[in-house]
């Protein structure tokens, strides 16, 4: 058997092994012991997938949070911040009018102090969470348009931050998640 025979046979089996057998076993193992989260932590509504908790999506609807803006509009192809400067002129037109359009949307001051969340990129592009501070400044907007008390539409904030909490360092709140007990709740929107 020449060299070369035996490289190719080499080969072969550690392709099998190492390309097929390996991430089968694992991929097995990990669907037994993480289930949800070895299939994409998909979100369901209703008994339909409607997205990931992994991966924000684009919010518009006056009764749902809105999640942090994204550069790439929350396409997963492709990704992407948008690599602007904190001197980039564009970059900062493109935050002073993301801080009007903030404040008409929520109908704050225009002194209002915004948390940096609520105008700027995240690196990817997908960032599924917002901060606390971001998410009570939307509270008013979104129990307007779901005609429920705002009392309501913060405990639900809440419980839903605590369940990230442990996570960061600073509370979040996962935006599919929320929109999602929300609209367990109900309300006219």
């Amino acid at each position: 058997m020449t060299t070369i025979t035996r490289s190719l046979r080499m080969l072969i089996v550690m392709t099998i092994m190492t390309g097929v057998i390996y991430p089968l076993v694992i991929t097995g193992i990990a669907m037994i012991c993480f289930p949800v989260k070895s299939t994409g932590s998909l979100v369901y509504s209703q008994g339909r997938v409607i997205g990931s908790e992994l991966i924000g999506q684009k919010f518009t609807f006056p009764g749902h949070f809105h999640g942090r803006p994204s550069f790439c509009d929350y396409s997963t192809l492709p990704s992407q911040g948008s690599n602007w400067g904190p001197g980039n002129s564009v970059y900062l037109s493109t935050l002073k009018q993301r801080a009007v359009n903030y404040r008409e949307e929520n109908n704050l001051s225009s002194v209002q102090v915004l948390p940096p969340d609520a105008i700027t990129f995240s690196a990817s592009g997908l960032d599924p969470h917002i901060s606390l501070e971001n998410a009570l400044l939307q509270v008013s907007r979104v129990a307007t348009a779901r005609r429920i008390p705002e009392n309501k539409v913060k405990q639900i904030l809440f419980v839903e931050a605590a369940r990230d909490k442990a996570i960061f360092q600073k509370p979040v709140v996962n935006v599919m998640k929320l929109n999602v007990a929300l609209d367990s709740v109900g309300g006219i929107y």
